[in-house]
């Protein structure tokens, strides 16, 4: 737990930490953190995470209300992501 920010990590059970990535913040896929560096222009939050009435969130700085989790179709299945509440142009 951060203190400061009432957020922490949260780590799967293969004891790698998951992580909030993606090239705009529509749309966050949440993957196994790839390390502290980052490809140019692809967004890494990790240390960013709440827990409310056991619902899992995202306390990030952002103004935006109806952000919330997703199921993202994908090959094989589905994949979770984090969406912003806006529209995809």
């Amino acid at each position: 737990m951060y203190p400061p920010t009432g957020t922490f990590s949260v780590i799967n059970v293969n004891g790698s930490e998951l992580a909030l990535t993606g090239t705009t913040s529509v749309l966050l896929n949440v993957v196994e953190s790839p390390g502290i560096a980052s490809p140019g222009g692809t967004l890494i939050e990790w240390g960013t995470f709440t827990m409310n009435n056991d619902v899992l969130g995202v306390n990030d700085g952002s103004a935006l209300t109806n952000r919330t989790f997703v199921a993202v179709q994908a090959t094989g299945g589905y994949s979770l992501a984090f969406y912003d509440g806006g529209c995809f142009e």
